[in-house]
């Protein structure tokens, strides 16, 4: 049997089990439950979710060799060991890349190579040729092309690394950072960063490189959303100074460049950075130096790309500057400040006035405060902290986290929650701007628990929410449903629209909402994979 021949799990099974069960609990939301057996997972099992939680892979063990499996289908068999976090997904899904290394010893005892052996990538259930190492796997929007960073051993024993596009190597350079490579929207540029043999670090553009520099900031270029532009920040120790290189022109030169600090508005028609000359700092727009300051921070364009703003600091004073408007002073602003609304239309942040923190929300055109449009209750006594600040979907609702002493709390249009340990990491919105949550923490007869707090109302106490840091909450596409995962009790459950459902999981592994009316999940019971879907009655 060859390479490109999947093998499924729930082929070892004798067969698919499809259990069907309709839910008709009194307690229950009115819906239908469908659970279909995927396969058998090893015990213990360490499963991972891709980012945007619809997928799962994980290692079976079968002796002395081993298969990756992803969505309950086994990639070929190898001895060895799955790099972790390696796997890869292209953009429509339907290729995978990972890598494997096999069980050999390292190099000279060496302890930070990453795992022993030889590297090998496995793209689509195929083995690519061996390496000393690999970087991360990158495939092209398109889904068309793969590349990915490879260390190889000459017949001397040196090694050097070269760059593998669609199995073909181009490159020989010291060493390729470790987000090389990259390929831009349109799929015609793949590119990276290397050192070459004299230490110089360049940017390599479909193998043509570019000036040397004594280092590349970030370790890889920005593109603007629209994939036609890039830039990168550089630097030359001698004379120490920085310059920006967009679209193969390089800036004047600055004492300092955040290399963080590069942005493109949404619609690719503006660039800024942020640039240090002597003690003095000012944002870069469009080539144009604007105002200086004794600092610069966040800076950032509107969604819509009609307005750049930042937050700067003049004498001990801060203030909010909107395409070169400065607006009032402050004697400080909440880091991570201003948030833009998702109309673009308006912007909030947090400053400090005696020694407390308040929110202002000003429209960007006429920098006036309208606070009387979001916070039907504004409480000028301020809070101890500003932790983050969310509009809605709609911009017409508007909330933030603070803290109060030892107490996290949620303000929400102005209203001020109860009380808690800790909240994270944000209120949440539904589609339709008209429904919110956020989980909050709290401890209990020395035991800590965790609640959904789902339109102004607390609700059931638990041992743990599945992705506490991350979307713990799934609302339906028409916000009319709402979903969450729970543990109590070593098991755990489904909470749909604040009811809980019957069967409990030893671990539930995701939450989606499902390309139907509903959720979907993938579980894991009795040592079993299952993929678990909620649809609603119409």
């Amino acid at each position: 049997m060859n390479n490109r021949v999947c093998i499924i799990m729930s082929g070892i099974v004798t067969m698919f089990l499809l259990l069907v069960i309709t839910s008709c609990r009194q307690n229950e939301p009115k819906g239908h439950l469908s659970t279909t057996a995927i396969g058998p997972v090893p015990d213990p099992v360490n499963i991972t979710v891709t980012p945007n939680g619809r997928h799962t892979i994980f290692v079976m063990p079968n002796g002395n060799k081993q298969r990756v499996v992803f969505d309950g289908v086994a990639g070929p068999e190898f001895e060895g060991v799955y790099v972790e976090r390696s796997l890869v997904l292209s953009s429509d899904e339907k290729r995978t890349g990972y890598i494997i290394a096999t069980n050999q010893p390292a190099p000279n005892g060496c302890k930070t190579c990453g795992p022993p052996g030889k590297w090998r990538v496995v793209i689509d259930n195929q083995f690519g040729p061996e390496y000393e190492k690999i970087l991360r796997i990158a495939f092209s929007h398109d889904a068309k092309k793969v590349a990915y960073a490879a260390m190889k051993k000459t017949e001397d024993g040196s090694t050097f690394w070269t760059v593998v596009v669609d199995g073909k190597e181009a490159g020989h350079y010291n060493a390729i950072s470790k987000l090389s490579p990259l390929f831009n929207l349109d799929g015609k540029q793949v590119v990276s960063v290397a050192r070459k043999e004299n230490q110089k670090s360049v940017v390599v553009v479909n193998n043509a490189e570019s000036k040397e520099y004594d280092y590349i900031g970030y370790g890889i270029p920005f593109f603007s959303p629209d994939g036609k532009h890039m830039a990168y920040s550089a630097r030359d120790y001698s004379p120490n100074l920085t310059t920006v290189v967009f679209d193969g022109k390089a800036s004047p030169k600055y004492n300092a460049i955040p290399e963080r600090s590069l942005v493109f508005s949404a619609d690719s028609k503006h660039f800024a950075y942020g640039a240090q000359t002597g003690n003095e700092w000012q944002v870069v727009t469009d080539g144009m130096p604007q105002e200086k300051y004794a600092q610069v921070d966040n800076i950032q364009y509107s969604p819509d790309g009609k307005y750049l703003t930042y937050k700067a600091k003049k004498g001990d004073k801060w203030m909010v500057v909107v395409n070169s408007k400065e607006g009032t002073y402050q004697d400080s602003i909440m880091n991570g400040f201003p948030v833009f609304s998702p109309d673009g239309k308006n912007i909030a942040y947090g400053f400090k006035k005696n020694g407390k923190w308040n929110v202002v929300v000003e429209q960007v055109d006429i920098r006036k405060n309208i606070n009387g449009r979001f916070l039907v209750s504004i409480d000028d006594k301020g809070y101890d902290e500003i932790i983050s600040c969310t509009f809605s979907p709609d911009s017409k609702h508007l909330s933030y986290i603070v803290r109060e002493g030892d107490k996290k709390k949620a303000v929400i249009d102005g209203q001020a929650g109860d009380g808690y340990d800790d909240i994270v990491p944000n209120v949440i919105y539904s589609a339709d701007s008209k429904r919110m949550a956020y989980l909050a923490r709290f401890k209990k007869d020395g035991d800590k628990k965790r609640l959904i707090v789902l339109d102004g109302k607390a609700g059931s106490e638990y041992d743990g929410i599945l992705n506490e840091n991350l979307s713990f909450i799934v609302f339906s596409p028409d916000s009319k449903h709402v979903a969450y995962a729970a543990s109590m009790d070593g098991k755990w459950n489904f909470i749909i629209d604040e009811q809980v459902m019957a069967e409990g999981y030893d671990t539930i592994c995701n939450l989606v909402t499902s390309l139907k009316d509903g959720f979907e999940s993938m579980v894991i019971n009795n040592k079993v994979l299952y993929r678990v879907k909620w649809n609603f009655d119409k």
